[in-house]
């Protein structure tokens, strides 16, 4: 691209963070998650909980609108992230699925999973399978996966719920899943240092073989790079390794690189002119 060249014909480095700071202003994380996990839901489900793939009936996916709950004690408004409504298999009867993201951690969460599991019961009257996924990077303690309300004599309540904890999970277990929800997540695993070129590389050598429509693996490409954001040393790193790839996987993954660059360069001149 021209106009992103210096005088010398060399691509601007300035150019470059801009194009990639307006990008990851633009799509904030709570909204890059709940893109992926609605556009992905089900290879979502496939990858984490195969057990429910089991008896779901993928084709009756029903997304209820945002589920607003008002904390009166806290003096606070609260909306449910992700709400499903499903059929089981060879049944005429459904389930709901509640999908809670957290890109930090909160003190009281587990008491608040329980609080929105009591009230969609209630509302909807139909069995809620409660999750929640973690997608921090740090503290790297266990999280929560229960709420107990419990007396010196009984247990009055025991709620469970799953937890899908990103940053105790290794990317490289997923490596060979080619997964559209793997190929994104991968980057909010547990990476080292020294394995972020490595990790963005596999990610998108993974997005490429999926085949995709244009948008979603826009989409994908778009989310691993908002994560795994490469220094300029790393960056030609990177170029190298892509060298190495054969030829048609290697065009499928620049193509992919330069659908986002240029997502990113318009929603910056579009920013620019607003």
């Amino acid at each position: 691209m021209e106009a992103g060249k210096n005088g010398s014909g060399q691509k601007s480095d300035f150019y470059c963070l801009c194009t990639l700071l307006t990008f990851v202003t633009k799509l904030n994380h709570d909204r890059l998650f709940k893109e992926l996990l609605t556009t992905f839901f089900v290879e979502f489900i496939e990858l984490f909980f195969p057990e429910i793939i089991e008896y779901l009936e993928a084709d009756s996916l029903e997304f209820i609108d945002k589920e607003i709950f008002t904390d009166i004690t806290a003096g606070a408004r609260r909306e449910a992230d992700l709400l499903v409504k499903c059929r089981f298999q060879r049944r005429e009867t459904f389930f709901l699925i509640h999908l809670e993201h957290q890109s930090k951690r909160e003190k009281d969460f587990a008491k608040r999973m329980f609080f929105y599991f009591a009230r969609l019961t209630e509302k909807f009257d139909l069995p809620v399978y409660p999750i929640a996924l973690f997608s921090y990077d740090k503290p790297r303690t266990t999280e929560k996966s229960r709420y107990i309300v419990e007396f010196p004599h009984r247990k009055v309540v025991r709620f469970n719920f799953a937890v899908i904890q990103l940053n105790q999970l290794n990317w490289r277990d997923y490596l060979t899943r080619d997964n559209a929800a793997a190929s994104a997540l991968m980057a909010r695993m547990g990476i080292e240092t020294t394995d972020r070129i490595t990790a963005k590389k596999e990610c998108l050598r993974m997005i490429a073989r999926l085949k995709l429509d244009p948008a979603r693996t826009q989409l994908l490409g778009g989310f691993v790079d908002s994560y795994i954001r490469l220094l300029e040393a790393e960056r030609k790193k990177l170029e190298a390794e892509m060298q190495k790839l054969p030829l048609k996987e290697r065009k499928g993954v620049m193509e992919i690189i330069t659908s986002w660059e240029e997502e990113g360069l318009k929603k910056g001149v579009q920013q620019g002119l607003q």
